[in-house]
């Protein structure tokens, strides 16, 4: 493949609007060629943002559009996909009719879309460099990041001199001789808890009347005031300007006056706050099921669940390595509605105490493996 001329396809995570995919061309600058592969994630110019996207295709060009521009980095980590995770993304976003990053991101780490900057420092060997020996731009770069440290893209780009396309190759120039390392700052989440504005009577109530004395040639604080002595707890501050009509700055004279406390509270989420789960209550037995239910409740009443018969027996629980027994729970264990507890009113008395039945390690009968297992052969 002939490099000296590469275009990328990149799939952008961006919208260009409802008829246009947002699958652009890119020129592939040419520190960028040996390293650049499809399915890699990289930033990319998009008007004046700069977005993230995913190569598609890898192609060499004769002659290039002087209006395709370059691709500005590759992603933090170098993160690429393989070409079976592209032909799965592919699928679907043809099978369900979403945009194709959509269906790209899904396959790519958590976190990747956290924007990151680009930052750089002089290394040992650029400390001591000889700054005469280089162009201007490069010159100017090393001897800033001599006196001011790491710095970011961003930081340089409003000290020096030309344009990003320009730097970048400036930096790339200078990383090659050695001179730069290039390090990743990345943007603070923008994800940060809800809050509320509280509003809390400060006075004592014993004080209150005297202090709505004071009051008369502001209305609505003492309307604000006396509403507030009425409530038990802390109110969100726009329910006190629903019910009072009094303004946030009616509000803050209140508060630099001492009479009440405004307070910003975090709002704990609580997505199953609205669900009311239903009690759970259980099948209705069959016949077969009434039967053995009846025959059992019957046997455990009559004493035959003794720890003496278990011990008796002496036999373990179908190979689990423990006892398994059988015991009645108390009637406070049973909904009154149960399907149970009518099968045990009907079949062991009527009058009796239901029951139900339950397995358990720590029971007073035993129920006896019926037939010995055939052990394992061994492995050949």
């Amino acid at each position: 493949m002939n490099t000296h001329h590469l275009v990328a396809t990149v799939a952008l995570h961006a919208s260009l609007g409802p008829q246009r995919k947002a699958i652009l061309a890119y020129r592939v600058p040419p520190h960028m060629q040996g390293q650049l592969r499809v399915g890699q994630l990289v930033w990319v110019p998009l008007r004046r943002a700069r977005v993230q996207g995913v190569v598609l295709y890898l192609e060499p060009a004769e002659a290039l559009d002087g209006a395709l521009r370059e691709i500005e980095d590759l992603a933090p980590g170098e993160i690429s996909l393989t070409p079976a995770g592209l032909r799965l993304a592919h699928w679907l976003a043809r099978t369900y009719q979403a945009p194709l990053y959509a269906a790209l991101e899904l396959l790519l780490p958590p976190g990747v879309g956290q924007d990151a900057e680009n930052t750089w420092r002089a290394t040992s060997a650029g400390l001591v460099a000889d700054l005469g020996a280089l162009p201007e731009r490069e010159r100017a770069i090393l001897y800033y990041l001599r006196l001011h440290g790491e710095q970011g893209e961003q930081a340089l780009r409003k000290v020096l001199r030309g344009s990003d396309a320009d730097l970048r190759t400036s930096y790339a120039a200078l990383a090659e001789r050695g001179f730069l390392a290039r390090g990743l700052a990345f943007a603070r989440p923008a994800v940060r808890p809800r809050t509320v504005r509280v509003v809390r009577f400060a006075l004592p109530a014993a004080e209150l009347d005297a202090t709505l004395a004071t009051l008369t040639r502001a209305p609505r604080q003492a309307a604000a005031l006396s509403w507030l002595a009425s409530q038990t707890d802390a109110v969100p501050l726009n329910e006190v300007t629903a019910a009072t009509a009094a303004s946030s700055a009616t509000l803050r004279g209140l508060e630099q006056r001492g009479l009440i406390q405004i307070e910003t509270h975090e709002v704990r989420r609580d997505p199953l706050a609205h669900l009311a789960a239903a009690p759970d209550q259980p099948p209705m037995l069959t016949n077969d099921q009434r039967t053995a239910y009846v025959a059992l409740v019957a046997a455990l009443e009559q004493g035959a669940g003794s720890r003496e018969q278990r011990t008796e027996s002496g036999e373990r629980g179908a190979g689990s390595g423990e006892d398994v027994c059988v015991r009645p729970l108390e009637s406070d264990d049973l909904h009154p509605l149960s399907p149970l507890s009518r099968v045990a009113g009907e079949g062991a008395g009527g009058e009796g105490q239901p029951h139900n039945l339950s397995v358990t390690p720590e029971a007073d009968v035993q129920i006896p493996n019926p037939e010995p297992r055939t052990p394992n052969p061994e492995p050949r």
